[in-house]
């Protein structure tokens, strides 16, 4: 889909995308080529964001 070669003289990419830093671990053959899937990790943030409000909402209750 969007193939791009990226090589480096060091393990670390930090300028292919914005924001990320990208550590090789280790060199892959040549007839061999990776695949980087990228995505949105939000498992538990409604949780998060719900125990946040009720900390607020804790809070706010201790100065009525």
């Amino acid at each position: 889909m969007n193939v791009t070669a990226i090589k480096r003289s060091t393990n670390s990419i930090n300028d292919a995308i914005q924001g990320m830093t990208i550590d090789v671990k280790s060199k892959t053959k040549d007839s061999e080529p990776q695949n980087l899937v990228i995505s949105t990790h939000t498992a538990g943030t409604t949780d998060n964001i719900k125990q946040w409000v009720d900390s607020y909402n804790s809070l706010l209750d201790t100065f009525k």
